[in-house]
């Protein structure tokens, strides 16, 4: 079956070249026979970003599709353009803050294909550590993170799609920290819930999660008709009510770095410039060097009106 890629992106290129330098790195991103930008209304400057790094891998098959920048109407729209326009593929889609480890293709792909005379088939996603339901698998099968989980937090641990892992950033850097290092991540999972995909471990479920980096075929698409507006709670609302469900891929990790809700908090860290470290070696310095303490400077930086707006308002409103 062919395999489709679509990399969703408006702003972040820190973000999305770790995303697609850890995909060229581990051989992922050959494996598509197509790979789409969703452009969410990019400045002139990321634009020059995806060409050339287009024009740097002419052994892989790239298109773009250009949003107005709308969220999330403008997401969906996009993304069933690009289905229109590549009928009968198998889909993939990340957002430029996933970072996706080495095999995640072909685990997402071994999973689909176990499934694929299940006519109740949605999406197929791997463990993110800070999302809902991969914290949650996480905690509930792994002993030692759930020590170490209790020893810090009381928080309820529980699949939501608005777990306290999506509300807390602390907990949601706690868990990420946890596993930097996506090829030991792997190593881990593997162990635990063995290499190749296995029913008996996955889980399988129909509520809201978060589809950041996801896998679904064809049918599913047909079924639905369209991706809804809404994009990610119709989506996921339409599986629910037409009894679909949805499998989480237990022996496979990705990263996403922040949900919008933390955003700023994960952008006053080092975090980005550790995973980059951990998972792309040798394309970053030290702690004491330019390269990794002057990206988080700029990220603050850029915080720094919203946050003199926000003092403003608080002692205004006193």
């Amino acid at each position: 079956m062919k395999k489709l890629l679509m990399v969703l992106t408006k702003s972040r290129r820190d973000c999305v070249s770790i995303n697609l330098e850890m995909q060229v790195k581990h051989g992922d991103l050959q494996k598509f026979d197509k790979v789409v930008f969703l452009l969410n209304d990019v400045s002139d400057s990321h634009m020059a970003y995806v060409d050339g790094f287009i024009a740097a891998h002419p052994d892989i098959s790239f298109d773009k599709v250009i949003g107005n920048g709308i969220r999330p109407q403008g997401i969906a729209k996009m993304q069933n353009e690009c289905i229109q326009h590549y009928p009968e593929y198998l889909y993939f889609k990340t957002d430029e803050d996933v970072f996706p480890s080495a095999g995640w293709v072909d685990k997402l792909e071994a999973a689909y294909l176990a499934h694929r005379d299940d006519n109740d088939l949605a999406l197929i996603t791997p463990i993110a550590p800070n999302n809902g339901i991969g914290c949650y698998y996480l905690l509930t099968n792994l002993p030692e993170l759930r020590a170490g989980y209790d020893a810090n937090f009381d928080f309820p641990i529980v699949p939501d799609y608005e777990a306290p892992v999506w509300l807390q950033p602390s907990l949601g850097r706690y868990m990420t920290r946890q596993f930097v290092d996506l090829e030991k991540a792997n190593r881990l999972l593997e162990q635990n819930f063995g290499s190749e995909f296995d029913r008996e471990k996955a889980l399988y479920f129909s509520h809201r999660f978060t589809i950041n980096c996801i896998c679904y075929d064809y049918r599913h698409y047909t079924q639905m008709g369209r991706i809804p507006d809404s994009d990610e709670p119709g989506w996921t609302q339409w599986a629910a009510d037409h009894g679909k469900h949805h499998v989480l891929v237990p022996n496979v990790m990705v990263h996403h770095y922040s949900f919008f809700v933390q955003q700023d908090w994960m952008d006053r860290s080092h975090l980005l410039e550790d995973i980059r470290a951990a998972n792309l070696p040798g394309t970053i310095g030290g702690p004491a060097s330019l390269s990794y303490q002057l990206p988080r400077l700029k990220r603050v930086a850029r915080q720094a009106p919203r946050a003199v707006a926000r003092k403003f308002k608080h002692v205004m409103g006193r």
